[in-house]
């Protein structure tokens, strides 16, 4: 029964009631009313200094409200307490991946930290390796690593937070079964699938960016076959032999479609088996 609204149904997952920010004397948010039900997708989207980004700190908990209410499935959120009891329920993705780890931990650290906190245990090198990385990195600091190195140990630190968080996870440790019993027999497994759609789709990533350097003249040289050379050195001779630049340039896109289609079917068959 949704009690605050009068009617029979359950309540949305996450709601906002009249909630307002201010930092000081500026206002920031004035009187959001929101609210979101399981497997709907909300935008919020306007100019920079609207809002959207405090607004999102509240929703996940990292700021709290000057007045007006957070709801969880219906319960008011309030409090550190709260916080922790929904920890893995609710996460937040950021634009730019190398802010988002601890520039003052390890590699190693960052990525077996979600599982030391629900309570599993972690090897931080066989998840590193699920997602491309060599064990080489673990000592490494954030500020070691380039974007795409720091969006896989992320990726790496997600799929454990995601399923440490699940029900199941809680079962097995209530049965008896030890941190590292927990770690082999489902955090692993159950972080596969993630990471096999993400290298699925960063390999049509990968065969656009080989094309691009060779065609600029900084990736790979003659006689090594590349896509993108062939397509630079097809200019000259276009007028009278199309296809020498036509063919190499259907076969990256081809070849770049193919891997984002087998990686897309990838993750809608991971979402049905789970």
């Amino acid at each position: 029964m949704d009690e605050r609204h009068g009617m029979s149904g359950p309540a949305p997952l996450m709601a906002l009631e009249a909630v307002t920010k201010s930092y000081g004397k500026e206002l920031v948010l004035d009187g959001i009313t929101l609210e979101l039900s399981v497997g709907e997708f909300v935008t919020l989207s306007g100019p920079s200094g609207t809002g959207k980004s405090t607004l999102a700190r509240i929703l996940v908990g990292l700021s709290r409200p000057t007045s007006g209410q957070v709801l969880w499935q219906g319960r008011p959120l309030d409090g550190r307490t709260d916080i922790r009891r929904l920890a893995g329920k609710r996460q937040i993705v950021f634009q730019n991946p190398l802010r988002s780890l601890s520039p003052r931990l390890s590699v190693e650290q960052i990525v077996v930290e979600p599982a030391l906190i629900a309570g599993v245990g972690a090897s931080a090198g066989v998840l590193l390796e699920q997602v491309g990385l060599p064990r080489r990195f673990l000592d490494r600091r954030a500020r070691q690593l380039c974007a795409g190195e720091c969006q896989r140990v992320a990726l790496a630190r997600a799929g454990v937070i995601d399923e440490a968080a699940k029900d199941y996870i809680a079962a097995v440790k209530v049965a008896g079964g030890t941190p590292w019993y927990v770690m082999r027999r489902h955090i692993l497994p159950g972080t596969a699938g993630p990471v096999v759609v993400f290298a699925a789709m960063g390999v049509g990533t990968a065969i656009l960016t080989e094309a691009t350097l060779s065609f600029l003249g900084f990736g790979v040289r003659a006689p090594q076959p590349s896509w993108g050379m062939m397509i630079s050195e097809a200019q000259v001779v276009f007028g009278t032999a199309p296809w020498t630049l036509i063919a190499p340039g259907v076969a990256v896109i081809l070849a770049c479609l193919g891997f984002n289609l087998i990686g897309e079917g990838l993750r809608d068959a991971w979402e049905l088996h789970e």
